[in-house]
């Protein structure tokens, strides 16, 4: 295992100081190991708990683990099936050798993404984005006084309780409507409180439906707790704050969860600071310039402020968009390869079945597109065999998928070491197959190549004879 950071678990332990999970504890246990019963709801884990938990980990299973390691060069030879990674150390290069690579990095965050406005030479003050953010006490060190979070979901709202606890004045600029979910209806136990009552229990219970009828009793049993209270958020609704709750027919959390990794509030008490006016709103309008003291909106009006904090998310939910870095590829390559996914350019021609050694670049135009759901219903992309590449894996997600997930992927890499492992079925796997078979027709210029790799395809997804 190579880590890019010092020790594990530093891609918790480097987050903003006062990080916490707004899920139960027992949603979030490790494989095989679960946390300290003094951790147990109503206790929210804290980014310590999280990043002492992995070390912890580490250290109990003896994984063979390289910190601080810089991914140089990979490399697919697609005639041996073999990978080769190529990484520095602060003991040297080392080069690992295998059959299969996984590619641990999880949803995204290695882009942050910050609106583009102008004048941001005008401004005077501090801006930032959530990813660079660690407490308010350094904003203050600063001189700062006053400062507005752009956004309203989960990391802004932890950020406004920050910067209100440390005596600034705070507003939450609302840019659009926000799901808010009351943490009580999470910890709830036909919800995921129901992992209170057992971890493997939980997993039966929420990882072995397929996603998109998951999706559908979440949502529904979501909206018939929120139906209950159905004024819960009438004084945040007062303040002007653009609320959308469960009984919303636009909401659906695992839609939030997997099309867009967040894009709602788990409420645990930011709520009411805005509710009681301890912290003001700035709604339905979005930033569209700096001005030397502050930001001008689309409105017209400008509010004067000393810290600007963009909690924006992050613009690579598609692991394709960062593959190439992270393999060891330039970033001119990988500015190159997101233009050509934009403009339609891709290499669905299957060159990793070719006979050339493929590079990050190639690599990374082979790679499924992730998250958001596929024809199966199903996660796209990720923890399960890929259309053009052998042996590599995309791993990542939230708690849940991290624990049951590890053990699916592990049992696909075992039972394809062993010769077990059956070629995919899925009528993705079988269009990639084909247009393999057709460009190779075609490429040899045999006449009527189209027509006859267009009747096998259909005979594959019809299940008639060829």
């Amino acid at each position: 295992m190579a880590e890019r950071n010092a020790q594990a678990g530093d891609n918790w332990a480097l987050r903003y100081d006062h990080m916490q999970f707004h899920l139960p504890t027992s949603v979030c246990h490790l494989p095989y190991m679960d946390y300290d019963k003094k951790l147990s709801t109503p206790h929210r884990l804290s980014k310590e708990d999280l990043a002492s938990q992995v070390q912890r980990y580490v250290k109990a299973f003896n994984l063979n683990m390289i910190t601080s390691a810089q991914i140089q060069w990979t490399e697919y030879d697609p005639s041996t099936k073999r990978w080769m990674v190529k990484f520095q150390t602060p003991g040297g290069q080392c080069t690992a050798i295998s059959k299969h690579v996984v590619m641990a990095t999880g949803i995204g965050s290695q882009k942050m993404n910050i609106p583009s406005i102008t004048d941001s030479h005008l401004y005077k003050g501090i801006s930032i984005h959530s990813e660079q953010y660690k407490n308010a006490e350094k904003l203050k060190e600063k001189g700062a006084n006053s400062a507005i979070v752009i956004g309203s979901a989960n990391t802004a709202f932890d950020i406004l309780k920050d910067c209100h606890a440390a005596g600034l004045q705070t507003t939450m600029n609302v840019r659009s409507p926000t799901y808010i979910i009351p943490v009580e209806h999470i910890d709830h136990p036909a919800s995921l409180g129901a992992y209170d009552a057992g971890v493997e229990r939980g997993d039966n219970i929420f990882m072995t439906l397929p996603t998109f009828i998951d999706a559908q009793l979440a949502r529904d049993l979501l909206a018939h707790l929120a139906s209950q209270e159905p004024d819960r958020y009438k004084a945040l609704a007062a303040t002007g704050f653009p609320v959308l709750e469960s009984t919303s027919p636009e909401c659906a959390l695992m839609q939030n969860l997997i099309e867009s990794a967040g894009k709602h509030y788990v409420d645990v008490g930011g709520t009411k600071l805005l509710e009681e006016g301890k912290a003001s709103i700035k709604a339905n309008v979005e930033p569209i310039a700096y001005t030397a003291t502050g930001l001008r909106f689309s409105d017209g009006s400008h509010v004067d402020v000393d810290a600007v904090i963009w909690c924006t998310g992050f613009a690579d939910k598609n692991v394709r968009e960062t593959a190439i870095e992270i393999l060891g590829g330039s970033a001119s390559q990988a500015s190159s390869n997101s233009q050509s996914d934009k403009n339609g350019v891709d290499s669905m021609g299957g060159e990793a079945n070719g006979k050339q050694k493929l590079g990050p670049r190639e690599i990374a135009a082979c790679i499924d597109a992730t998250w958001g759901v596929d024809s199966e219903g199903e996660i796209r992309g990720m923890w399960k065999r890929q259309s053009r590449l052998d042996g590599f894996w995309v791993m990542g997600g939230y708690t849940q998928q991290h624990r049951w997930h590890s053990r699916t992927l592990a049992l696909q890499i075992k039972a394809a070491l062993e010769a077990q492992l059956e070629e995919r079925k899925t009528v993705i796997a079988l269009f990639y197959k084909e247009l393999v078979i057709l460009r190779s027709l075609v490429r040899s210029r045999v006449r009527g190549s189209f027509f006859i790799s267009a009747h096998v395809f259909l005979c594959y997804i019809t299940n008639l004879p060829v």
